[in-house]
């Protein structure tokens, strides 16, 4: 298909800017995804009817996720379905041939849905990237709902440590907190490549 496009109801495309069809089963003749991370409908036929009518189409205007992902609503046979832009990009774009199952923004910024800022990662990598880049804030005590004292994460090929103020914080890190915990009470060894530990009061005041 042709990825560029002229025409003025789509709005202007960037410098650079290349449109592809989204490759999920049902939207790709529908819509399409730009390597700068924008999303647009494409002209189209409503079906279902015995009269046709057309639907021209426009650019998609993002909502903000809780968590701070962008996602985007699409259509399809008058039901609607909620996609993640980051994901969105990545499937179309980026290659993921060893099926890893993350996306990870390269710079920590969830709204940059660049392909140069995408990238598939594990989700041990996934981890050590928000590790490495400070993306968490993470509450502490009586600032955390959930909080349950302090449980350090050793990584098993590194031992670089990280230490964890409640349950909050585990999830925002991909961690499952029913595993850590089953870690901390010796049920299980490690998780997703970390191992688990609660960290005594004493040694909290000595950090």
């Amino acid at each position: 298909m042709n990825n560029q496009t002229t025409v003025d109801h789509y709005g202007t495309n960037l410098p650079s800017e290349e449109w592809v069809q989204v490759t999920i089963a049902n939207f790709g003749e529908s819509y399409e995804v730009s390597n700068l991370g924008r999303i647009r409908s494409v002209d189209r036929y409503t079906t279902g009817s015995a009269k046709k009518m057309k639907i021209k189409g426009k650019l998609l205007k993002p909502r903000v996720r809780r968590d701070g992902y962008l996602t985007v609503n699409f259509s399809f046979n008058s039901h609607g379905s909620q996609f993640a832009v980051h994901r969105l990009i990545a499937l179309t774009f980026i290659n993921n041939a060893a099926g890893l199952p993350y996306v990870n923004h390269k710079n920590g910024i969830k709204t940059d849905n660049r392909v140069a800022n995408l990238e598939w990662v594990t989700p041990k990598g996934n981890i050590r990237h928000a590790i490495s880049i400070g993306l968490i804030q993470v509450a502490r005590g009586a600032d955390n709902t959930q909080f349950k004292g302090t449980i350090r994460a050793t990584d098993k090929k590194t031992r670089t440590t990280t230490e964890f103020r409640g349950k909050k914080s585990l999830i925002e890190f991909g961690f499952d907190p029913s595993s850590v915990y089953a870690c901390v009470a010796g049920k299980i060894k490690s998780h997703r490549g970390f191992t688990f530990h609660r960290v005594s009061t004493t040694e909290v005041m000595a950090c």
